[in-house]
C-alpha cells in the first residue's frame, strides 16, 4: 500500500503548507472500486466538511484515483 511508503511524507509536507488534512487509506485492489468503498469516502468527506474550497489528494494508483475523483465529483459542495 502506497500509504506506507508516502502517507506520512504527504501528510507532513501539506501541513507544513498550512493545510488541514484529514487521510483515507483506501485497501489495495481492483477489490476497492466498490460501493462500499465510495460510502465510505463519502463519509471521510463529511466528516473533513470538504466545501467548494477543498482539495482532495490523490496519492497512489488507478483505484485510489479513481475513487478520489468520482467520490469529489458526486459529493454536495455546500
Amino acid at each position: 500500500n502506497v500509504a506506507t511508503t508516502y502517507g506520512g511524507i504527504v501528510r507532513e509536507s501539506l501541513e507544513a503548507s498550512g493545510y488541514r488534512v484529514a487521510p483515507l487509506t483506501v485497501p489495495p485492489g481492483e477489490g476497492s472500486k466498490c460501493l462500499q468503498q465510495l460510502g465510505a469516502l463519502y463519509d471521510a468527506f463529511a466528516d473533513a466538511r470538504l466545501d467548494r474550497r477543498s482539495a482532495v489528494v490523490a496519492v497512489g494508483g488507478g483505484v485510489v484515483g479513481d475513487l478520489a475523483g468520482s467520490g469529489y465529483t458526486a459529493e454536495p459542495h455546500g
